[in-house]
């Protein structure tokens, strides 16, 4: 029979590699998903950027309202990729946020189960001493019978 107090720190710790592998997981996902709309972002520009080329060549007459719309979708642009970036801080806070809270309820796991340990020690420390104690007053009544 394995000590209980063992037995809790191994399951605390097996939670704890879970959740920190979940969290690591999580991360992995947003970094891919950031990636993944980051490309489809330049993706999205070389095609705007190519086209308006393409126009201007087939236009020579309206260059200047071309480039008043170019400069529109510039601006436009730096606005979604500085939304995005707002967004993904957001979402790196927040996962920041609850590591910090899991590092925290790990630690508090973590002095409780030293407290347990403790406890346990102690208690197994009292019984022994009484068992000693009964050994002794046996010998010393097998002694007083001799």
């Amino acid at each position: 029979m394995g000590d209980p107090g063992t037995k809790t720190a191994q399951h605390e710790r097996q939670v704890t590699r879970s959740e920190i592998q979940q969290l690591k997981d999580n991360v992995q996902a947003l970094r891919e998903k950031m990636e993944a709309q980051q490309l489809v972002m330049q993706n999205s520009i070389q095609a705007e950027r190519q086209s308006s080329f393409a126009e201007i060549q087939q236009l020579k007459g309206s260059s200047t309202a071309l480039r008043e719309e170019l400069e529109q979708q510039k601006l436009e642009t730096q606005k979604l990729v500085q939304a995005e970036k707002q967004m993904s801080t957001a979402e790196i806070q927040q996962l920041q946020g609850i590591a910090a809270a899991l590092r925290d309820k790990l630690e508090q796991q973590k002095l409780e189960t030293q407290r347990l340990v403790q406890v346990e020690r102690q208690v197994a420390t009292a019984e022994i001493q009484q068992l000693r104690d009964a050994a002794e007053a046996l010998r010393a009544k097998l002694e007083m019978k001799k």
